[in-house]
């Protein structure tokens, strides 16, 4: 792996606008809730260190490659659950080297600090299921957004 370091959105607010973009590529297709100004204005917000919504960011020297948000709550009817691991995203020529899993354990490092004992995520792809198994993750639902099919995970952080 390069030289990776993780640092917070807030801390480099010049990529909100990215960090959106990213978020609008990715995800926009599964939820017609995500448009361009909503993620940008939902990732202004993002702009924290030691409260929730926040965004860390993976750089390889000094080049952006990849993000991960933790987030209060980031499914409807969910609202008992918090935090969710959310938006995990990495620059396509940088995948398959280990990027996503630090940005997974900085966000979980992050929910350790704040006193959570248990993270959750979701994801709709079903491929990622059996990587974010060998992270820790147990599938405790499967449910439907907007027609699409999502599995719904979760962490304890503290054994």
């Amino acid at each position: 792996m390069n030289c990776i370091h993780i640092e917070y959105l807030a801390d480099f607010p010049q990529y909100t606008s990215l960090a959106a973009e990213w978020r609008y590529i990715e995800w926009s297709t599964f939820n017609p809730e995500l448009t361009w100004d909503f993620l940008n204005d939902s990732m202004k917000r993002h702009l924290n260190r030691s409260e929730l919504p926040l965004t860390l960011l993976a750089f390889n020297k000094s080049d952006l490659v990849g993000m991960v948000s933790l987030r209060k709550y980031d499914l409807k009817d969910h609202e008992n659950m918090t935090p969710w691991v959310a938006s995990l995203y990495v620059v396509p020529e940088y995948r398959k080297q280990g990027i996503g899993e630090l940005l997974v354990k900085a966000a979980e490092a992050k929910a350790r600090i704040l006193n959570y004992k248990k993270i959750f995520l979701y994801s709709f792809n079903h491929l990622l299921e059996t990587w974010y198994n060998k992270l820790g993750y147990k599938k405790i639902e499967e449910g439907n957004v907007y027609g699409n099919p999502i599995y719904v995970m979760s962490k304890f952080l503290i054994e």
